[in-house]
């Protein structure tokens, strides 16, 4: 069924297929407005299982990814009182879907929450948004592993920030997450990693904007990269213009 250009599963699931280390791949099949599948297929094309995935109508699909050992979904979900994120598991190899696992909830007249995986979908990032007078004031977060276990919960704070900023978070392999906030008009990157093993919070800022023709520029926030071997710590890049520079 062709998707709708206005349709969130379309909007927020970047990637609906999953490549798999032997060759296979796994895919979110959209059957029609509120029917969804899980599918596995190997390299052959071969359709090795396909499992139901319930949406209601008041719910939507905010995320994708697997691990070595399962498929995670990320629901997303509204009503009159509050919205909420949860994760629907499968599992790799059979496809049996297992309960659902509430991740994040807030008010229904909050901000919508969001969630991330890490690059090897063992870890996963779920936060909500604390807000005054329409501005962000803090983020609270709950850490998660595969097995959807609650690794660290922990507040990020920014009480020190004034004016308009925005935020991107991201978790890696190992659960340490990165904060990127652009301030000062868009002109300013600040990075800042959380390690849950570890109270310290450790800091990076860069100027990002640069005048050109009498004309400001700006920046979006960035997509970071990560290392995608298990179990190491990636490296942090922001870029302006030919600099680089990295979070040890």
């Amino acid at each position: 069924m062709p998707e709708k250009t206005d349709d969130r599963y379309n909007q927020r699931v970047a990637k609906k297929t999953l490549t798999l280390p032997d060759g296979g791949f796994v895919i979110l099949a959209h059957h029609t407005a509120t029917e969804y599948a899980v599918e596995r297929y190997d390299k052959e094309l071969k359709r090795l299982w396909s499992t139901a995935l319930p949406v209601t109508v008041e719910e939507s699909i905010d995320g994708f990814e697997h691990s070595s050992q399962q498929v995670t979904a990320i629901i997303y979900h509204k009503d009159g009182a509050a919205q909420s994120l949860a994760a629907q598991p499968f599992d790799l190899s059979t496809g049996k879907i297992a309960p659902r696992k509430k991740l994040t909830e807030t008010t229904a007249r909050n901000r919508r929450p969001g969630a991330a995986f890490s690059p090897d979908g063992t870890k996963i990032v779920a936060w909500q948004y604390v807000t005054r007078d329409e501005q962000i004031r803090s983020i609270s977060a709950s850490v998660y592993d595969e097995k959807l276990t609650k690794l660290k919960d922990r507040v990020y704070n920014f009480q020190d920030l004034g004016g308009f900023f925005s935020t991107t978070i991201h978790v890696d392999n190992e659960g340490t997450q990165y904060v990127t906030l652009l301030s000062d008009e868009m002109k300013k990157l600040t990075v800042r990693r959380y390690r849950n093993d570890n109270p310290d919070i450790k800091v990076m800022s860069v100027a990002v904007g640069a005048p050109l023709r009498a004309r400001a520029l700006w920046c979006s926030t960035p997509s970071l990269p990560f290392n995608r071997t298990p179990h190491s710590t990636p490296p942090l890049f922001a870029r302006s213009a030919s600099r680089a520079f990295t979070i040890a």
